[in-house]
C-alpha cells in the first residue's frame, strides 16, 4: 500500500472542505442524463466529447448561466 501524499486534501481543505464546481462541469452534470436518453449508443468518451461541443458552441451568456 502506498503511503498518502502530503499534499492530499490541500484543495480540499484550502476551500473549507467543498469543491467549487465549474461551470463547464455544471453543465456536464445538467446535459449528459438527457444526451445518454436521447443517444443509448453513445460511450462515455463519446458522450464527453458532444457535451464538449456543446459547451464550446455556447455563447459567453449561456455558458455565464452555468458559471455563476
Amino acid at each position: 500500500m502506498a503511503p498518502k501524499s502530503k499534499t492530499a486534501g490541500i484543495a480540499k481543505k484550502a476551500s473549507g472542505g467543498k469543491k467549487k464546481l465549474s461551470g463547464f462541469m455544471k453543465f456536464s452534470q445538467e446535459r449528459r442524463p438527457t444526451l445518454k436518453a436521447e443517444k443509448p449508443d453513445l460511450t462515455f468518451g463519446e458522450l464527453a466529447k458532444a457535451i464538449g461541443a456543446e459547451w464550446k458552441a455556447m455563447s459567453e451568456a449561456e455558458q455565464g448561466e452555468y458559471k455563476k
